[in-house]
C-alpha cells in the first residue's frame, strides 16, 4: 500500500518535472525570438542612422 502511494507521488512528480522543462523550453523560445527581434531592430537603427548621415 505505501509502495504504491509512493510510485504514485513519483510518477506525479514526473510529470510535473515534465511540464516544468516544457515551460521552460517555451520560455528560452520566447527569449531567443525577442533576441532575435532585438538584433534586428538594432540593424535597422544602424541602417537608418547610416542613410540619415549620409543624405
Amino acid at each position: 500500500m505505501v509502495c504504491a502511494v509512493l510510485l504514485e507521488q513519483d510518477a506525479r512528480l514526473h510529470r510535473h518535472a515534465g511540464e516544468c522543462d516544457k515551460g521552460s523550453e517555451a520560455r528560452e523560445r520566447q527569449v531567443d525570438e525577442l533576441d532575435e527581434r532585438l538584433r534586428h531592430a538594432d540593424r535597422a537603427e544602424h541602417a537608418l542612422q547610416e542613410r540619415e548621415g549620409h543624405g
